[in-house]
């Protein structure tokens, strides 16, 4: 029977199965086509005795038929003597191709298995046995393909095997099908030799399964068409542990409805694709598992999991993926669009263009727990974007963005919706780093440990978009400034709660409420680094929840222009870290405040704050005009100071200290003022007081008990030097200093003198 002509050539892009099958019946049935020369082995096996085959002669310009399951294997051991037009391998039957050149003629093709039976194709030495992946040891013969080659394919129930391993080549100038139609499946195993293929390559498609296996070799795509791995309700699956596949053109793994493809690669094998690198495209489903080995995307188009109502996933633990031109997109235009890329180990992915998770209403899901990301050139990477919804989990790992980073962002009036979950690991932008950027787009952060770093500014609900932080571990290291509701107007709305053990350090200012945005800043725990707090011209809301602000440098107003202030149970705490600040915000709320660290914090405004006031270090001073209304206490080491007003109850815990100065008098109304243990040594900032005269240092209505305080008098006055002294006025709580020196004892006392009060002794 004849199988084809030599002429035509039979393009298979997208024809449905009943245009294909009629393609194939007609060029079998065609009268006009050469005769069938059909492999007998009566003599040998050698392919070039003409006692071998069925017309007496070596196939010359007529079909060579190997259909033959038992008797002398067919065997190319030499050039061979003629060429003939089809190559078939069917009924069984079987062609070894140890050594010599062998091919078909005039663009004629090549099957391996046909008529509904199976073939195998070994180009190898077949004589000797190995322990590789064909089970042959290396031979050294070429074959030559004019046309396309078929494996298992070109007809619904074939099945065919290839084992290619070899010094020669194998050169395909048509189109090459493993595992094509209904029913039929095609095996290529690939060890060593080079192969070249000028058209399309095929595996598992059209309802058919193909399997190509590679850890050795090369496989050279030239011409202008694509690569298929699981074709329209075809199953296929290329193996990689070693060897090179160069293609030049797309290259696309699970392709049309029903198409489902495996890339596996591993060891030191090498993928170099251009144009298009899609795992999952056009309703097919794609699958790529990477544990070593290198792909590298170049050419002008982009890489792409899960693609127009695609599915696609990435599995990558080692190895290397470049995506050399253009961007990787995860989950990519319309809603079916589904992308999942987890990355681990020690795999690395390095793009050189923008990276996006969830485009153009597809939806993306990137999954770092470990190894590194990369972006070069122009690499952004966002998020959800163009009406996409992005998740990115990271447990581990590096993620490095030389430019923006944007969670929820929008392009071309599409909007984004992001989420961000970061629990370890590290990533860091070049730029800014966005969590939901401009009109309608929506991000969402949730950050439980690792670190991400910004060199420029982190923004939160950036014009007209809603952005949500929520970090209760973990380090966020922000260069410049950190916006809260950023630019335009209220619908600009960010949210940053900061708990638990997380650290925001921060270059220079918390903006809360920018440029008319709306703005929440909810210091529920954790450290806040920053220059200072401030609120924009927008609304500035700050929740003080036991969070801790501490300062970066002296400042004179460390928090200010909040529109809310609010102190909640868990208070507010300051720590001044040695510098000297301040602050004229108006603190109010149910909690309390607490002083830190070294370095002085002066309250310039009435705040209305009801829980406790605990000087831990430090000095805490009121400014003329400012007050608090809670009970204050002084710890150990720490002191208390100034002309403002409190109208809680006072105590000075022993080793607590008092801040002296000239010119202030700390108002103490309807209270009582209680001291344990004061001495000399507790009085700071007596050394100003040369001027003789009375000194107040506690007036108002305040009860004062001064149980602990002791050596008041002339008789224990400490010497301020100059000729002059001071001590503790008996009755009461005033700095007398006087032309006589006296004793340097218990001047300290004396500091915390209310004036023109009676000592009530408490027994």
């Amino acid at each position: 029977m004849k199988l084809k002509t030599k002429t035509p050539k039979l393009r298979r892009a997208r024809l449905g199965t009943s245009l294909v099958t009629a393609a194939l019946a007609a060029i079998s049935l065609s009268a006009a086509s050469a005769q069938d020369n059909s492999w007998t082995g009566g003599t040998s096996t050698d392919w070039n005795t003409p006692g071998n085959w069925s017309l007496g002669n070596v196939p010359s310009g007529q079909n060579a038929i190997v259909d033959n399951a038992s008797g002398n294997i067919a065997t190319i051991s030499a050039d061979i003597a003629a060429t003939p037009n089809d190559i078939v391998v069917r009924g069984g039957g079987r062609l070894d191709h140890l050594a010599g050149t062998a091919g078909t003629g005039g663009g004629s093709w090549m099957f391996v298995g046909q008529n509904g039976t199976a073939g195998t194709y070994n180009l190898a030495d077949t004589a000797t046995a190995a322990a590789g992946l064909t089970g042959f040891a290396q031979g050294t013969g070429s074959l030559n393909a004019t046309g396309n080659l078929n494996v298992g394919a070109a007809g619904d129930n074939r099945t065919g095997t290839v084992r290619v391993n070899t010094a020669g080549t194998l050169a395909v100038s048509g189109e090459f099908f493993i595992g094509d139609s209904l029913n039929s499946t095609g095996t290529f195993s690939l060890e060593n030799g080079s192969m070249t293929v000028n058209n399309k390559i095929y595996v598992g498609n059209n309802r058919g399964t193909g399997t190509l296996t590679m850890s050795g070799g090369t496989l050279t795509k030239t011409g202008g068409d694509q690569t298929f791995v699981g074709r329209d309700s075809g199953t296929g699956t290329l193996t990689q542990s070693g060897g090179t596949i160069t293609l030049n053109h797309d290259f696309y793994v699970g392709q049309g409805g029903g198409g489902n493809g495996t890339l596996n690669l591993s060891g030191n094998s090498v993928l170099n694709t251009g144009r298009d690198f899609v795992i999952g495209r056009e309703s097919g489903t794609g699958t790529l598992n990477m544990t070593g080995g290198t792909i590298t995307k170049t050419g002008d188009e982009k890489m792409i999991v899960g693609h127009n109502n695609g599915t696609g996933t990435v599995v990558q633990s080692g190895g290397t993926i470049n995506v050399n031109q253009n961007q990787l997109y995860i989950g990519n235009e319309n809603a079916g669009a589904q992308g999942t890329y987890t990355l681990s180990g020690t795999g690395a992915l390095n793009v050189a263009d923008e990276l996006v998770v969830g485009r153009e209403s597809g939806t993306g899901i990137l999954n770092v727990n470990g190894g590194t990301i990369t972006t070069s050139g122009n690499g952004n990477m966002y998020i959800g974007r163009r009406n996409g919804t992005g998740t990115l989990n990271q447990t581990d790992g590096v993620i490095s963005v030389i430019y923006e980073f944007g969670v929820g962002t929008r392009d071309d009036n599409k909007i984004g919706t992001g989420t961000y979950n970061l629990s370890g690991g590290t990533l860091s932008a070049g730029r800014n780093i966005f969590i939901g950027k401009e009109l309608g787009s929506s991000g969402t952060m949730v950050m439980t440990g690792g670190a991400m770093s910004t060199s420029d500014k982190l923004q939160i609900g950036h014009n007209q978009a809603t952005g949500v932080l929520t970090q209760s571990g973990g380090t966020v290291n922000v260069q410049n400034e950190v916006f809260i509701g950023n630019e335009n107007n209220a619908s600009s709305v960010g949210t940053y709660t900061l708990s638990g053990t997380g650290v925001l350090n921060v270059g220079n200012e918390v903006i809360v409420g920018r440029d008319n945005g709306t703005g929440t800043f909810n210091l529920d725990g954790g450290t806040v680094n920053a220059t200072k707090i401030s609120g924009g011209n927008g609304s500035a809301t700050v929740n003080f929840n036991g969070g801790v602000l501490k300062a970066k440098r002296d400042e004179a107003n460390l928090i200010e222009n909040l529109d809310t202030a609010n102190v909640e149970n868990g208070g507010i705490k300051i720590d001044s870290n040695g510098f000297a600040v301040a602050t004229s915000q108006a603190l109010t709320g149910t909690g309390g405040l607490e002083k830190l660290g070294a370095g002085s914090l002066t309250l310039n405004a009435a705040s209305t704050y009801t829980g406790p006031t605990l000087v831990s270090a430090g000095t805490l001073t009121l400014a003329l005009n400012s007050s608090i209304t809670s009970a204050v206490t002084v710890a150990d080491g720490a002191a208390l100071g100034g002309a403002g007003a409190i109208a809680g109850d006072l105590s000075f815990n022993s080793g607590a200290k008092f801040a002296f100065s000239l010119t202030q008098t700390l108002l103490a109304n309807g209270a009582t003022v209680s001291f344990a243990d004061f001495g000399i040594d507790d009085l700071v900032g007596l050394s100003s007081a040369t001027t003789v005269g009375l000194y107040n240092l506690i007036g108002g209505t305040a009860i004062i008990n001064t149980n602990g305080l002791s050596n008041l008098g002339a008789a224990n006055a400490a010497d301020l030097g100059d000729g002059k002294s001071a001590y503790f006025t008996e009755g009461s709580l005033q700095v007398n200093v006087v032309p006589e020196p006296s004793t340097y004892a218990l001047l300290v006392l004396a500091g915390l003198g209310l004036a023109g009060h009676v000592i009530r002794r408490r027994r």
